[in-house]
């Protein structure tokens, strides 16, 4: 429950920035995402080792607000929901179609400035929270996984006008997991559990954005 107010209250906050700046910028887009990942997944005290490769695609709605027309630092703020194409686990291909949505919410720094003849360029840093779900078959019972993780997250994209205040934007937004949280489950028994390791996770974007 606390968990679901801080994020509710995140997201009031990002919806509300826009009315305290003089310019902003935002974006609907379709990616595709790609992540490799490293991990060791420690459920009581047995190790799970995992090398993983997802593929997944989905919508991101994207904002930047900037304080005014002069300015090139801003904020920026993200929210993406998208769903598991593909994932390999240990060279061994998953069964996704029972995998729930991901999503994910961020917000960070932005810069931008002009390149050419009506063509603006944006890059960004900041800090992306992400949910995700999986499980680990056991031979019976399988052990639930819920994953809150909290990852650096940086973008960069090219704007190009296509109408008066209106642009065509393609760009790549990355992550790398900080912190990771881990919920075990099996049946009605919650399980002590950790993840270390490493991952690292990319996606292409293209979309329309309007400037107001």
């Amino acid at each position: 429950m606390k968990k679901t107010i801080a994020l509710g209250l995140i997201l009031l906050a990002l919806c509300a920035l826009p009315a305290f700046s003089g310019v902003n910028m935002g974006t609907v887009a379709g990616y595709y995402g790609i992540e490799a990942s490293e991990t060791t997944l420690t459920i009581s005290g047995t190790d799970y080792d995992s090398e993983g490769e997802k593929i997944s695609a989905g919508m991101l709605v994207k904002g930047s607000s900037y304080f005014d027309l002069n300015s090139t630092l801003g904020v920026n703020y993200m929210v993406r929901v998208g769903k598991v194409l593909e994932y390999t686990q240990n060279g061994t291909a998953q069964d996704v179609d029972d995998m729930d949505l991901t999503w994910d919410v961020g917000v960070g720094i932005s810069y931008q400035m002009p390149v050419a003849y009506q063509t603006l360029f944006e890059a960004g840093v900041g800090i992306q929270y992400t949910n995700t779900k999986n499980e680990i078959p056991t031979g019976g019972t399988p052990i639930d996984l819920e994953f809150d993780t909290f990852s650096l997250s940086a973008y960069a994209e090219v704007n190009i006008a296509i109408q008066p205040a209106m642009y065509f934007t393609a760009g790549v937004h990355g992550l790398m997991p900080v912190y990771s949280n881990v919920t075990a489950n099996m049946g009605s028994v919650s399980l002590d559990s950790e993840v270390t390791g490493s991952t690292l996770a990319f996606a292409p974007y293209v979309g329309i954005s309007y400037a107001y």
